[in-house]
């Protein structure tokens, strides 16, 4: 994909700036892998995983969970397991 044609947000680096959004493992990321257990999911794909704290609580849930992310700041920020697993899976806007 072209970085043209990305969303504005891309485009302008919205996801390159520190934001309200907590990259931490914390309540409200609790309750998203929790509601996804319920579900009796085996495989799960994460949009726009940031740090990887959902992705992270999914795996220790034996979940097959995979993950897309389009912002560097993001991935810099993450686990290197984190960024090893999203380089390896299909990452947007990466050179």
């Amino acid at each position: 994909m072209e970085p043209s044609s990305w969303h504005p947000c891309v485009e302008h680096g919205y996801y390159e700036k520190p934001g309200v959004r907590s990259f931490a493992v914390d309540k409200d990321k609790r309750v998203i892998a929790k509601i996804i257990g319920h579900f009796a999911a085996t495989r799960c794909l994460e949009l726009g995983c940031a740090t990887g704290p959902v992705l992270k609580l999914l795996c220790e849930a034996r979940i097959d969970a995979q993950d897309v992310e389009v912002s560097h700041l993001a991935l810099a920020l993450a686990s290197p397991l984190i960024r090893k697993r999203t380089a390896d899976s299909f990452s947007v806007g990466r050179s």
